[in-house]
């Protein structure tokens, strides 16, 4: 049974935003659209899987630092700092997912709720949780439109757009 990579729903959010390349190991914000856009989806699915009633689980944290020894930054003296933002989670949120996770029995085994689902004999209608950059996006809605013109035709997209 594959498992979640921790018991802690707060280092599962934050592993995910560093595999999906939104935040640093540090937690600092690579893409702030995209972390408000994952942050966003983030609240959406953990209220609707465990019928909570969260507002925010992360806070932005800014702060202002030396670039001096930041790899690839040039140092200039009249500008020798940066502002970078954190992503910093709200402890009390997570709990509560952790709760409702404990509740149903699936804290401990890391079980995902996809896999609680699955064994219980519900249907699994748990979106997995991917943040498209804007081309990936583009080239998802073009790929689409192109489909819906050809409705079935292999030649439907040419004869509308030639």
């Amino acid at each position: 049974m594959g498992c979640l990579p921790h018991k802690e729903a707060k280092l599962n959010a934050l592993n995910t935003l560093k595999e999906e390349n939104i935040i640093t190991e540090t937690r600092e914000i690579i893409d702030p659209q995209r972390f408000e856009k994952a942050h966003a989806q983030l609240i959406k699915s953990a209220n609707r899987i465990y019928n909570l009633n969260l507002t925010e689980l992360f806070k932005t944290e800014e702060s202002s630092v030396s670039k001096f020894g930041i790899k690839n930054t040039p140092y200039n003296r009249s500008d020798s700092r940066i502002n970078i933002s954190r992503a910093v989670p709200i402890e009390e949120e997570f709990k509560q997912i952790d709760d409702a996770r404990k509740t149903l029995g699936i804290y401990d085994s890391q079980e995902s709720i996809g896999e609680y689902r699955q064994r219980m004999g519900l249907v699994d209608k748990t979106p997995k949780l991917k943040i498209e950059t804007e081309e990936q996006a583009q080239a998802r809605a073009e790929e689409e439109f192109k489909k819906r013109l050809n409705n079935g035709s292999s030649d439907g997209f040419n004869q509308i757009c030639n």
